[in-house]
């Protein structure tokens, strides 16, 4: 009975101090790991002026492809919300009688593939134009009327089939009393072409100056370690792991990324600021809802992650460089 009571014990001292062990090395590993923070951020304030030009390199390499980013993807949207709007365009004979167009305009209501048209008579078509280009007293200089009646026809399912939309338009131009007819979605293929080529140019040139910032900050962490190159041989002569050396580095790569991605993140949200009118304006215009594209929280959060990564690793990069020179010698 005291043997088990002895191997209990045993058992639970041998319990108690593997988890105070294991706690020991649990905050010693926080603790180099906070005093490694603690003296990059304190070598970096040292070297402000070209701290700050680093902080600003990275901003504007990260703040570009964010940026653009921002404006191809606001400018999706809008095409998105402008093929909603695509019509096709009716334009009626000189000498269309008023029974054509009650038939027309019955015949267009019984089709299934239309969603709505509007009729836009010769006289509310001559206003319009004459309202558009700031001659309001147009109508009234003129002996006849040059325009012909109009019927706009908004189409289902636009833009998921374009030759259903092209077959349509060929149909209705055949219809009595129609001499023309367009279908104003061709320029938003276009634009739509356009706005995929502006995405992968984007991706590219986020690659590049990824990359980019990769040097900027590999060249500005091996100036600060040929700056202690001395200090860093005293660490290894009296001990010092590669990993103890190697970490104050890698926290100041870190810190030149997240600073640099928050001034992106600023610098973007100013221009966006500054541009943000002009692109409503142009927004209302076409009858489009337009949301301010501020980059939020999760846009921030995602700038910060993308710098803080790229810094770390181009700190780890350079310092490893280092040691694998001072091993080799």
């Amino acid at each position: 009975m005291t043997e088990e009571k002895h191997i209990i014990s045993a058992q639970k001292w041998t319990s108690h101090s593997f988890l105070e062990a294991t706690m020991f090395k649990v905050r010693q590993y926080l603790l180099n790991h906070y005093e490694a923070l603690r003296q990059s951020a304190h070598e970096l304030r040292q070297t402000q002026l070209g701290t700050l030009l680093t902080f600003l390199m990275i901003g504007v390499s990260i703040a570009l492809p964010a940026g653009l980013w921002t404006a191809v993807h606001n400018m999706k949207g809008l095409t998105g919300g402008l093929s909603h709007n695509a019509q096709i365009s009716l334009f009626l004979r000189m000498d269309v009688s008023t029974n054509e167009v009650e038939n027309l305009m019955d015949v267009l209501k019984s089709n299934r593939a239309i969603a709505s048209i509007q009729y836009i008579s010769p006289e509310e078509g001559l206003k319009e134009f004459s309202t558009r280009i700031g001659m309001q007293g147009l109508s009234d200089s003129l002996s006849d009327n040059p325009l012909p009646a109009v019927i706009t026809v908004e189409p289902k399912l636009v833009g998921e089939n374009d030759s259903e939309l092209e077959n349509l338009t060929v149909f209705l131009r055949n219809l009595p009393g129609v001499d023309n007819a367009t279908l104003d979605f061709k320029w938003l293929k276009r634009l739509h072409s356009i706005l995929i080529i502006g995405q992968r140019t984007v991706y590219a040139l986020a690659l590049l100056l990824g990359l980019g910032v990769l040097l900027v900050v590999i060249n500005a962490i091996r100036y600060l370690i040929q700056r202690y190159h001395k200090q860093i041989q005293i660490y290894q002569l009296v001990g010092a792991t590669d990993p103890y050396i190697r970490r104050p580095f890698i926290y100041m790569g870190l810190q030149y990324g997240f600073w640099g991605g928050l001034l992106a993140w600023m610098m973007d949200n100013l221009i966006l600021l500054v541009l943000t009118p002009s692109v409503r304006n142009l927004a209302d215009s076409y009858g489009v809802a337009f949301h301010t594209p501020y980059l939020g929280i999760l846009a921030l959060l995602t700038l910060l992650c993308i710098g803080s990564v790229l810094g770390a690793l181009g700190g780890y990069w350079a310092v490893n460089s280092y040691l694998r020179q001072q091993q080799r010698a």
